[in-house]
C-alpha cells in the first residue's frame, strides 16, 4: 500500500496543477505544500481541500481505495472555475429543501433563486444542486477522521440510492427539515448518523425522506448573490 506521502505525490501530479497553484487554492504558502509532498504530514483539515482542488478521491488518499480513479463527468466541482465552462446549479438552504423537492428539485422553485456555479462536466437533466453545510453535526469528534465545516458547499444528486457510508441531505420530522449526515445500515436498521457525537442518530422511517447523495463538497464554495 502506498504511504500518504507517495499519494499526495501523485494526486498532485495527476491534477496539472503546479504547488503555487494548489497552495493559492487550499489558502496556504507554497511552502507548505513543499512540506506535505516531502514529509507526507498534512492537517485533516488541509488534505479535504487538497482532494477537492485535485479532484481526486479522499478515500483514494486515505488509503481506503486502492487505485486512483479517472476523474469522471460527475464530478461537479473545478479548482479554478474561470477557465472552464460553468454550469448555474440551485442553491437551495436547508430550510427550503423540502419546498424543492415539493417542486421537483425544479431551478426556478423559489423564482429568483440564487446559483452556486459548478463545471460544466455533468448532464443537467440529473437536477444536481448546490447546498451548504450548517451547524456542527458533521464535525467530526474523533481527530484525523473525515469532517464537513459550516459553510462548505455541497453538490447533491437527486433520485439516486444511497449506499451504506454515502453522505445524504434529507427531510426529516413533520417540519420536513433539511439535514445533513451519513446514511449507515446496522442489519435491518438504517440510520442517517452524526459525525458529531453530541448529536444523536436519526432512523430512517417514514418520516425520514433521504432527497439525494452527496457527489462532491466544495471548502471554498460560495453561493452567487452571497445566498448564505
Amino acid at each position: 500500500m502506498q504511504e500518504l506521502r507517495d499519494r499526495l505525490v501523485e494526486a498532485v501530479k495527476s491534477s496539472g496543477l503546479s504547488q503555487r497553484a494548489i497552495a493559492d487554492e487550499v489558502e496556504v504558502s507554497a511552502q507548505a505544500v513543499t512540506r506535505w509532498l516531502k514529509s507526507g504530514k498534512i492537517s485533516k483539515e488541509n488534505l479535504i481541500a487538497l482532494a477537492s482542488v485535485t479532484g481526486v478521491s479522499l478515500s483514494w488518499l486515505l488509503g481506503q481505495q486502492d487505485e486512483l480513479l479517472e476523474k469522471t463527468s460527475s464530478s461537479l466541482l473545478s479548482h479554478d472555475i474561470g477557465r472552464h465552462p460553468t454550469l448555474a446549479l440551485p442553491a437551495v438552504g436547508m430550510d427550503q429543501l423540502g419546498d424543492f423537492v415539493a417542486a421537483d428539485y425544479h431551478p426556478q422553485f423559489t423564482g429568483n433563486a440564487p446559483y452556486y456555479y459548478a463545471i460544466n462536466q455533468v448532464d443537467p437533466s440529473v437536477k444536481a444542486f448546490a447546498t451548504a453545510v450548517e451547524g456542527e453535526s458533521m464535525i467530526s469528534s474523533k481527530p484525523g477522521l473525515v469532517t464537513f465545516l459550516p459553510g462548505w458547499t455541497l453538490i447533491v444528486t437527486p433520485n439516486m440510492t444511497p449506499r451504506s457510508g454515502d453522505f445524504v441531505v434529507a427531510l426529516v420530522g413533520d417540519s420536513k427539515q433539511g439535514i445533513f449526515r451519513q446514511y449507515v445500515k446496522d442489519g435491518h436498521c438504517v440510520w442517517l448518523k452524526p459525525l458529531n457525537t453530541q448529536y444523536q442518530m436519526i432512523e430512517c422511517t417514514e418520516e425520514v425522506l433521504v432527497c439525494g447523495v452527496v457527489q462532491d463538497v466544495h471548502m471554498r464554495g460560495r453561493f452567487h448573490n452571497a445566498f448564505f
